[in-house]
């Protein structure tokens, strides 16, 4: 799972940019390893802030108000 902090992003398959401070990411891949399902390209030099699926998962048992 990805943070957009500085920089715009395209989802070329949709069409749809992405401005910072917008969450984009593979969930449903990691819960059923079949893969992206969307591309995702940066427009500009960019920065984004990342998390694994294992610590997301250790977030939310910690606190499960957090929730996804």
């Amino acid at each position: 799972m990805f943070l957009t902090v500085t920089g715009t992003f395209l989802v070329k398959e949709i069409g749809i940019e992405l401005p910072p401070g917008r969450i984009m990411g593979e969930l449903a891949s990691s819960i059923r390893k079949t893969g992206r399902t969307q591309t995702v390209e940066s427009l500009e030099n960019s920065e984004v802030l990342t998390i694994t699926y294992d610590k997301l998962l250790e977030l939310y048992f910690q606190n499960p108000e957090f929730g996804y």
